[in-house]
């Protein structure tokens, strides 16, 4: 059998993908520590993120009631 060799574009594109996971987990559990530390202290939490590629923002705000 033949191996095929990545070429360059399919490499950029596993490490774009690769990237944007790992900013997905990154933000998975900045907002999950942010739930238990609302939770834990009885405090309104607020996280603010920024993506920048696209410069889009992103806000989720955790009322303690």
């Amino acid at each position: 059998m033949f191996s095929v060799a990545p070429t360059h574009s399919n490499r950029s594109q596993f490490v774009k993908k690769s990237m944007r996971q790992k900013q997905g987990r990154r933000k998975s559990s900045l907002m999950k520590k942010a739930s238990e530390y609302s939770k834990m202290c009885d405090a309104d939490v607020c996280v603010g993120t920024r993506l920048r590629e696209t410069g889009s923002q992103l806000v989720c705000l955790q009322l303690c009631l």
